[in-house]
């Protein structure tokens, strides 16, 4: 018996923790203004949820753009900055423009927004764009 639970224990464990990240619902980790500071949650707590691997995803001013992140940095002043690659234009929900581009953009909660745009197909830049957004963070 000792030894089924052995094998049983870790399979039971892997199985939950893999499978429950399908159907586990974002939860809001912290709001963040386009200063910087926080306007509810914790920075602290969105590191927390990085370092354990959870998925992350933001949204800016206030669900004006939805996006998961692909890799992120801890910067000397406790913001994160995170990329979100490889967004292609888009003329309508179902249709792409004739003259596409991607986008990439880098999202900090100190609330700047980095975003460079080149065309498809072509190693033409499209333009950057540098601002700064009110971001909401997500994590599951």
């Amino acid at each position: 018996m000792t030894q089924l639970a052995k094998i049983f224990l870790p399979v039971l464990f892997l199985v939950e923790n893999v499978l429950s990240g399908c159907s586990d619902k974002w939860k809001t980790i912290v709001k963040t203004g386009k200063d910087g500071k926080e306007k509810s949650g914790s920075k602290r707590d969105l590191v927390n949820h990085l370092m354990v691997g959870d998925d992350i995803r933001f949204s800016l001013d206030n669900g004006l753009y939805f996006s998961s992140i692909q890799s992120a940095i801890l910067t000397g002043d406790e913001n994160i900055c995170a990329q979100a690659l490889f967004h292609i234009s888009k003329s309508g929900y179902n249709n792409f423009q004739s003259d596409a581009y991607w986008s990439f953009l880098n999202v900090c909660t100190s609330g700047h927004v980095h975003m460079s745009r080149w065309s498809v197909g072509a190693h033409t830049d499209r333009g950057q764009t540098k601002t700064t957004y009110d971001i909401t963070w997500y994590a599951r």
